[in-house]
């Protein structure tokens, strides 16, 4: 049986105690079943209709609640105030989906994901023609040590536009993309040594994967694709649809089982 920790505070003091999944009461956010007991993304994720509500109970890989992805210590949740990345449209910020981790002693991995960007135009014809600009700003602890690893995938097609502190350098950028062909990343600040370019088409790592896979999308397998070529994820965020994103590295951010801050932590 998976345990938690949670963490009490008394008089200065913290102590550990365990509490198992069945301790912990169900969240507020469920799904709530459709029709006659349908849950969306059934296929992938194994939800069921429990009592009025979509649980995923039968799967590792998706938590029995939310429904929401989790590999390995990547646990994504709704909206999190911990998440190291926030997604914008119109100025206005989106719901995202999203994890952190510090359990990768190689590289220091994050993950952006979006279904499309703001902006593609399908004219008469099935397949887009042109890219819709994402635009990511990232900032910088005062040492991101391990070499950087920016994974960028979107279904649509997106030219990711990279703004980095000039002291900052991305050993990887890993490009994966439906429409991969129309897909492009531009640096308009900072340095990338390598960008490398990933087709569905030729297997691998899937065509769609922005935090939840109630709709066809498959951020499970994103996850253990990305794992396998660098080792657990240091953050993975994810949202529908954005046209910038902040992105933070080498800052830290905890939080406790709720995913509520308890720390900030720079470097």
């Amino acid at each position: 049986m998976m345990l938690f920790l949670v963490m009490l505070v008394l008089a200065g003091g913290a102590f550990a105690l365990p509490v198992t999944v069945d301790d912990i009461a169900p969240p507020v956010d469920r799904s709530p079943c459709i029709g006659n007991g349908y849950c969306p993304g059934s296929h992938y994720t194994g939800a069921s209709c429990v009592e009025g509500y979509c649980e995923c109970s039968s799967s590792e890989n998706y938590q029995q609640y939310t429904c929401l992805p989790v590999v390995g210590s990547c646990a994504i949740r709704r909206s999190s105030p911990t998440a190291q990345a926030a997604a914008f449209q119109s100025s206005l910020p989106r719901e995202t989906y999203s994890c952190v981790a510090d359990d990768n002693s190689l590289y220091d991995v994050h993950v952006l994901g979006v279904y499309e960007g703001v902006g593609q135009t399908w004219p008469f014809q099935q397949d887009p023609v042109a890219a819709a600009e994402m635009d990511v700003h990232v900032s910088a602890g005062k040492d991101y040590g391990k070499p950087l690893v920016l994974v960028l995938s979107s279904y649509e097609p997106v030219n990711w536009v990279l703004h980095l502190p000039a002291d900052v350098e991305v050993q990887e950028v890993l490009l994966v993309a439906y429409h991969l062909d129309q897909s492009n990343v531009t640096v308009r600040s900072g340095s990338v040594n390598n960008v490398q370019r990933l087709s569905v088409h030729t297997g691998g790592a899937p065509a769609c994967a922005y935090g939840i896979d109630d709709g066809g999308c498959n951020t499970v397998g994103m996850l253990t694709y990305v794992g396998g070529l660098f080792g657990p994820v240091s953050s993975f965020t994810g949202t529908y649809s954005a046209e910038r994103w902040d992105l933070n590295i080498g800052m830290h951010v905890h939080g406790d089982e709720n995913g509520n801050v308890v720390a900030v932590v720079s470097g």
